[in-house]
């Protein structure tokens, strides 16, 4: 009955196009593109729920893969750390020990209610395109923790004598740490950063100390850049919130567009056209924005590059000349 009330709220905008704005991740193509396959011999009444079944059940047992829980990182880059999936890879082993334990004491009543919690909890993430996905799926973790623990107990206790157990587990102990230590204090600090907002501190720091100039931002490819500039500026959320559309404020839940074109301070975040050159001011984008020949092309003058902890650019600046750019033309 909780579980119910606090879904209330949620069940009142089911009308609204704010209920269904995931309704995209749901894999309905791939199903619609099975079904046709298998046209030439099954009517299409059958050929829809079998390619849905036969999609439904590669993306659970996906859940339950040594490969994807031991081995493989999660394919979003915010979710995970590099070289080091959801558990430690020497755990796969007291994964299938705890399997077999399980399979052992299935009459009992607890092992039922974990299997059924197993069983129960990637059903959402079954429904989404994502191959693995998480954050979508921590109520696994629980039971995945168990059965784990129950192969690490049993592993443990086979052996005689307390100082081997003490020196096993200690052994192990010391092997997750250094995984860890090496993916998350060395790899995830460099191979990470652009993924985790690296460098808009430093673009901040530039704009703030160029109050006379305006900064035009590129958003053809990169996330929105609005809210970051917003926070290392301190920017007061007042004045952020008159910038913004109005109607999303009136009309929350039928304002899925997301707009991510903002004007405010000295700072404007939209896509970079050629007309900007035309007065003084910088354009800020990625290394795919402004070409070297573009540059040279409209007498722009490189005014800075902020550059992640692996050398790889993520900002370059460029200083408009309009003076310059009209005697080229002439």
């Amino acid at each position: 009955m909780l579980a119910f009330l606090i879904q209330i709220p949620q069940l009142l905008l089911i009308n609204t196009p704010a209920f269904w704005n995931k309704g995209n991740l749901f894999y309905a193509d791939q199903v619609a593109n099975r079904a046709q396959n298998t046209l030439s011999f099954l009517p299409y009444f059958l050929a829809l729920p079998i390619a849905f079944l036969r999609e439904f059940f590669s993306q659970w047992v996906t859940y339950f893969s040594p490969r994807s829980l031991f081995f493989l990182p999660d394919p979003d880059l915010q979710r995970s750390l590099p070289a080091l999936s959801v558990f430690y890879d020497w755990m796969v082993v007291p994964y299938f020990v705890g399997l077999y334990l399980l399979w052992q004491n299935r009459k009992k009543d607890w092992v039922k209610y974990l299997f059924i919690l197993a069983v129960l909890s990637p059903l959402p993430t079954a429904l989404v395109s994502d191959p693995f996905s998480t954050q979508r799926s921590l109520s696994l973790l629980f039971p995945l923790i168990i059965v784990i623990t129950l192969g690490v107990h049993k592993l443990l206790f086979g052996l005689k004598k307390n100082w081997q157990r003490v020196g096993v587990l200690g052994l192990l102990i010391f092997y997750s740490l250094i995984l860890f230590g090496r993916s998350y204090f060395i790899l995830f600090r460099k191979e990470r950063a652009i993924v985790w907002g690296y460098g808009f501190d430093q673009l901040a720091k530039i704009i703030e100390d160029s109050p006379e100039t305006n900064f035009v931002i590129d958003q053809v490819r990169m996330k929105p850049v609005y809210i970051e500039l917003a926070f290392y500026q301190k920017y007061f959320p007042a004045e952020l919130q008159k910038v913004v559309d109005q109607k999303i404020s009136q009309n929350y839940y039928w304002q899925t567009t997301f707009n991510s074109e903002y004007d405010f301070a000295n700072i404007e975040t939209r896509s970079i056209t050629w007309d900007d050159v035309s007065k003084e001011q910088i354009l800020v984008g990625d290394e795919l924005s402004i070409s070297p020949s573009q540059a040279e092309e409209h007498s722009l003058k490189k005014a800075f590059e902020i550059k992640d902890p692996l050398d790889n650019l993520i900002f370059i600046g460029y200083r408009t000349d309009p003076d310059l750019k009209r005697k080229k033309t002439k």
